[in-house]
């Protein structure tokens, strides 16, 4: 179970993809993922983990992939 400061920044975030699509005359249709292509499609496997790849490396930090967010999330529960 999601726990409720996760589930309020996934409910702000679809507000504000909603608002967007509708300033293009668009709207939320089925089921959208919170990763995914402009128009719902989903992203590559490792789009995500690519992307966060190059911010790490930008902010020259070492060791840290985004599988490890899961592992500190286990360790660090909010």
């Amino acid at each position: 179970m999601l726990s409720p400061a996760p589930a309020l920044a996934l409910r702000s975030y679809r507000e504000v993809v909603e608002a967007d699509l509708a300033r293009l005359g668009s709207t939320l249709t089925g089921d959208r993922l919170v990763f995914s292509q402009f128009d719902g499609s989903p992203l590559l496997p490792n789009t995500i983990t690519h992307a966060f790849a190059k911010v790490v490396r930008r902010a020259s930090v070492d060791g840290i992939t985004f599988h490890s967010l899961c592992h500190t999330h286990a360790k660090h529960p909010l």
